[in-house]
């Protein structure tokens, strides 16, 4: 077998050093620990990092001439490898769901919240 990095192996070497990358701005939030990323970036880079962990890992194992069937199993790979992990659901729970319900709670709580400066000694004032 030759020494001979050929296309296919190619393709996935990068794909590998991307999803490296991604899974680096992940975790520490900096690119190369150097360079901070937008916070807001980070849910999407995850679930961006699990599909491709799961493309990548498809490709790998493929057949070497491949075909438009092959792309297409490595997309169904990288949407299980997407459903299945925790932490991108989690990411993106936490980023877009949860700040809008604890908004809707602080704004019902305030709405409760009786201004001090309309209290008297015996009661609310009207």
């Amino acid at each position: 077998m030759p020494n001979v990095i050929t296309g296919p192996v190619a393709v996935v070497m990068v794909l590998s050093f991307l999803l490296g990358i991604v899974t680096q701005l992940v975790k520490t939030g900096l690119l190369f620990n150097q360079y901070p990323v937008p916070q807001k970036w980070l849910p999407h880079l995850a679930v961006f990092g699990s599909f491709l962990a799961g493309f990548a890992t498809s490709l790998g194992g493929a057949a070497s001439p491949w075909t438009g069937w092959t792309f297409f199993v490595a997309g169904l790979a990288g949407g299980s490898a997407l459903l299945a992990t925790t932490p991108a659901g989690l990411a993106t729970f936490a980023h877009h769901v949860v700040p809008d319900q604890v908004r809707a709670m602080r704004a019902a709580r305030l709405k409760d919240k009786v201004d001090p400066a309309r209290v008297l000694i015996g009661g609310v004032a009207p």
